[in-house]
Order: structure tokens, then sequence, then C-alpha cells
């Protein structure tokens, strides 16, 4: 029966890894309201597919890797933030804010919310492990992917563009706050310019949403001009960071390092947009 179970799954592996990245997408994006005893889908459907594609090309990754300890360890690390993530879910206002009963519905989201991060970390932490076991160390020092040099600053530019777009994506028209919307209605005169918030930062966001409303009749698409502005000066700046690095003559690997921290770390994208 097991010989069987096993021959199904590898005649039918790309199905199973669809399904699997479906499954898996669905558990991340589960949401409950506590107060309400109430579980709902959170989240952009254009991230959902986004998410899916990802997950479906790290599982059939991740299945090449067949390493026991390898399995092994990278499950004790997946089950370790797993907890972490469920435990900082718990924290949030929603959950502290209201006296949480641990109903069947919030048990069920629990259990899901583990399951899914302990897989997706488990398969990701897997994936990692094998490929710095190929890495040769010593010849990386030898080379260096970010060279000092215009041609790789516009590259690592675009770079993080590209790894920064779902979020733009997913935020659109931005990320603006009570302190942005008073800025604005101080630069379409409904205050007075005064110095609580810095009156050239006012100035410039105001023209650019003009410019934006005055191309399209749409004061959205004015925000997202200001956040896509934002993002390539971001952009611009942290390149111009790995670029200095590399004429300090940083080591090459510390680099790429940084380079991964300013694409992937979720606040660097959530803060470059929050206008």
């Amino acid at each position: 029966m097991r010989q069987k179970i096993k021959a199904f799954l590898q005649e039918n592996e790309k199905i199973v890894w669809m399904i699997a990245s479906i499954l898996l997408t669905i558990g991340l994006n589960m949401s409950v309201y506590v107060a309400n005893n109430l579980i709902f889908f959170d989240g952009n459907q254009i991230i959902w597919l986004f998410l899916c594609v990802f997950i479906y090309i790290v599982l059939k990754q991740s299945n090449r890797y067949q390493n026991k300890r390898l399995k092994v360890c990278s499950i004790s690390l997946g089950v370790l933030l797993a907890i972490f993530q469920v435990l900082g879910i718990m924290t949030k206002g929603n959950w502290i804010e209201n006296e949480v009963i641990i109903t069947k519905q919030i048990a069920f989201f629990m259990f899901v919310k583990f399951i899914s991060y302990t897989l997706i970390f488990y398969h990701i932490i897997k994936i990692l492990f094998s490929l710095l076991e190929k890495i040769d160390w010593k010849e990386k020092k030898k080379r260096d992917l970010l060279k000092p040099n215009i041609k790789t600053f516009i590259i690592v530019v675009i770079l993080f563009m590209v790894a920064w777009l779902p979020y733009f994506l997913n935020y659109y028209p931005g990320i603006t706050s009570y302190d942005t919307n008073y800025q604005l209605m101080q630069g379409y005169e409904l205050y007075k310019y005064n110095n609580h918030h810095p009156i050239l930062h006012t100035f410039i966001i105001t023209v650019i949403v003009k410019i934006g409303y005055a191309i399209t009749g749409n004061y959205n698409f004015g925000i997202a001009l200001c956040s896509i502005l934002q993002m390539l000066f971001c952009a611009i700046t942290f390149s111009f960071v790995i670029y200095y690095m590399g004429k300090k003559d940083i080591n090459p690997i510390i680099k790429i390092i940084t380079f991964l921290f300013f694409a992937f770390a979720p606040f660097v994208p959530q803060f470059s947009i929050a206008i």
C-alpha cells in the first residue's frame, strides 16, 4: 500500500505540488476576528497568485534534496519559526484588546497557521541549507557579484524595484497616515501651512499628487506616483550603500547579505511606499 501511494505521488507530483501550493496559500492568508470568532481570508488576489507560484517553485525545488539529516534540521527550525510566528499573531492588538476564548474556530485557525508556516519554512530552509553546502566560500571571496560600477548600481536599483513591486501592488496606491492626509489638506489650502510637518515635504508631495491628478483625473494615481518616486529614491539610496561598500572593499558575501536584507525584509518596502 505504501509503495502504491509513493508511486502515485511520483507519477502525479506536479498536481500534488499545485494542490499543496493552493492549500498553503490559503493557510498563510487566513485571518480571524477574535472578537466575533470569525475566520476570513485577507490580502490582495494578485499577491495570492504571486505567493501560490512562489510556493509551487519552492516545493518543486525542495523535492530535489532528500538528505535525511537535512530534513531533520530543516523541520526542527521550521517548527521553531512557526511557533514564533503563531505567537507573534497572538500578540497583535486584535488579540490583546479582546478577551480571547479559545473556541474551535480559533483553535482551528492556530493549527492551520502553525502547519502552513512549518511546511513553508521547512522547504525554504531545506533549499537554503542545500545551496549553502554547494557554495565554495573561498572562491566566492575572490568573485564579486556586486562590483562597484555604474552598470551594477543601475541593475541593483532595478532589482530592488522588482522585489518591492508585490508590496506596491498589495498596498496600491500606497500607505498614507493621518500626517500625510493633514499635509495634503495643507497643500490643497484646506488648512494653513505650518511647520508641524516639514513644509518642503508637504509642498513636494502635494505637487506630485496634483501632477498625477492632472494626468489621469484620479487622486489615487497621484498617491501612486508619490509611492513610485519614493520607492525609486529608496532603491537608489540602498544601491549606493552597496556601491560604497564595494568601494571600501567590503567582503562580497556581506554585500550580498546586505542586498538581500534591503530587498526582502518586509518593513523596507513597506516604508518605501509609506508617504
